[in-house]
């Protein structure tokens, strides 16, 4: 079915060119900031949100802008 010499050379295999990505600088690195701290900011400001759950888009956005740091 097969050619007798498909294999004759053996399989090959040639590796892509490697691409680096940026890494974090100290300047683009954010820490990480606690849902606590959001959610308690949050019900200050007037959103009604629920000790438990997924904080909404709009709201992390909004505690964003007033947090810029």
């Amino acid at each position: 079915m097969f050619p007798k010499d498909l294999l004759h050379h053996g399989p090959t295999f040639t590796p892509s060119t490697p691409r680096s990505t940026p890494l974090a600088t100290a300047a683009t690195w954010k820490a990480p900031v606690s849902t606590r701290t959001i959610r308690n900011w949050a019900n200050a400001n007037g959103f009604d949100l629920p000790e438990r759950g997924r904080i909404p888009f709009d709201v992390v956005e909004a505690w964003r802008r007033a947090n810029p740091s």
